[in-house]
């Protein structure tokens, strides 16, 4: 479930679960003693916490803090704004830029993590476990190795935050629609996508019915992931880099996706998108995550290509039409050994908050993490997380059974990181949704959206 409009908060409580339609959580045990233990500064306390509006994060509004409360005995207890993602950018670089202590923890999209930790604006949640030897520890071993990329992705290779959901791209498409029309298997290629998506528009009585696939571009980062989807195919790229991902920017910050042998692929890229238009649907450049998540499950769809915490309700009978009938695998490539860029956003603990509070969120993170990441549990069990972070949850025979979208992931490979680590990315992230948009809306040639965004961003990192 996703939401529009302005920030909502959400009150923990039985109401507020039952409104969002989550199954009982089950029993969670009580917090460790050290977890537990009070702090005299905070009898009782609440900690804040922000929020985007994706469905991993439903939990920390619904049913989380219920099942904290009790682990330390109502000492602590915890509320949840969510906010729309559109806005959670500008949202929580306002509250962090001012210094504000109104949020205790914010949770980030992985695509903000330099900007975080190249400010400052976070406690880096190792430096807290090495310094106080009075608190829980947290347990990184409960995490997938693609789930930590993000929240140790800096120069020293710290752990500053925990990871929340660890998105993957993915397809997703109609098996019944498939067979019907006799297509065997999934595309394998970005060409064979293309084809499926012009046999499955499909018209009758002169009136398209379903199309074959969409495209997402009313937001910066649905709009910068459709093209980039199609360049991850082309993989590996440059070698040997540390904190980039060797195709936007190397590791001296240097904009490369636009030169050499990377502008052939990348207008390439833009080409092959801007192929599938004429089988998405009438508005389909106005699509942000929702609006594809929706389409599909109304069945208005025959596949999408995205990130599978965007469209978490696929399975679930209360707001889809298509319960049972989907096939996940992984998105089409070009070379055998394509690269898969997982996306983990990571929640942090605000550095202008006091570091008792501080200390007292870390207490929770550690909770969170205790036998094995139990609570990690309740949100797949609560209907709150669709992107896996735990190393057991990808073989869980009951998370494969209802959520088949996370069979994919063991396909994945070759993982490596978005550029994330230079606080410009976002920047360069929006100029090529912009020139990308451009090109779709045929105001621009996709050469020309190339080589402009290529100049545009060059000039963003040269300034910085």
């Amino acid at each position: 479930m996703k939401y529009a409009g302005a920030g909502i908060v959400v009150v923990a409580g039985a109401a507020a679960g039952a409104y969002y339609g989550l199954k009982p959580a089950p029993p969670v045990t009580t917090a460790t003693e050290t977890t537990a233990a009070t702090s005299t500064s905070l009898e009782p306390a609440i900690l804040r916490a922000l929020v985007f509006d994706f469905d991993w994060s439903l939990p920390f509004a619904t049913v989380l803090p219920d099942l904290y409360a009790q682990a330390t005995g109502e000492r602590v207890s915890m509320k949840a704004e969510m906010y729309p993602y559109i806005s959670m950018h500008e949202k929580f670089v306002s509250e962090l830029a001012g210094q504000s202590d109104r949020f205790d923890m914010f949770a980030t999209d992985c695509i903000w993590v330099g900007e975080v930790v190249g400010k400052n604006w976070a406690y880096c949640l190792e430096d807290i476990q090495n310094e106080n030897a009075d608190l829980p520890k947290i347990d990184w071993s409960v995490f997938t190795d693609a789930a930590l990329v993000y929240p140790r992705f800096n120069p020293e290779g710290k752990l500053w935050g925990l990871p929340t959901n660890n998105s993957n791209q993915v397809v997703a498409y109609r098996k019944d629609i498939f067979e019907q029309y006799g297509i065997g298997a999934p595309a394998k290629n970005w060409k064979d996508y293309r084809e499926i998506a012009k046999a499955l528009t499909i018209e009758k009585n002169g009136k398209v019915e379903m199309y074959g696939t969409t495209v997402t571009q009313a937001g910066q980062d649905p709009g910068y992931s459709d093209w980039t989807f199609r360049i991850f195919g082309f993989g590996p790229f440059e070698p040997g880099q540390k904190l980039s991902d060797g195709f936007i920017l190397n590791d001296n910050k240097e904009v490369i996706f636009g030169t050499g042998a990377n502008r052939d692929v990348s207008i390439w890229a833009l080409d092959e998108l801007k192929s599938i238009m004429p089988y998405t649907p009438p508005g389909a450049l106005a699509y942000d995550y929702p609006d594809t998540a929706s389409a599909y499950q109304e069945g208005k769809l025959a596949m999408i290509c995205t990130w599978n915490d965007t469209f978490a309700g696929a399975e679930d009978p209360a707001v889809s039409k298509v319960v049972g009938m989907s096939g996940y695998t992984p998105i089409p490539y070009e070379k055998e050994n394509w690269q898969s860029v997982g996306m983990c956003g990571p929640i942090w603990v605000n550095k202008y908050i006091s570091l008792e509070r501080a200390k007292e969120n870390f207490r929770f993170l550690a909770w969170m993490t205790e036998n094995n990441g139990q609570a990690w549990d309740t949100l797949m069990q609560t209907g709150g997380s669709v992107a896996p972070v735990l190393k057991k949850q990808l073989s869980d025979p009951e998370i494969l059974s209802r959520l088949p979208v996370v069979a994919a992931y063991p396909e994945m490979k070759n993982f490596v990181p978005i550029p994330v680590m230079w606080p410009e990315f976002t920047e360069i992230q929006r100029i090529i949704w912009e020139e990308v948009s451009m090109c779709l809306a045929n105001k621009k040639t996709s050469t020309a959206a190339i080589d402009d965004a290529q100049a545009r961003s060059a000039k963003v990192m040269k300034a910085s």
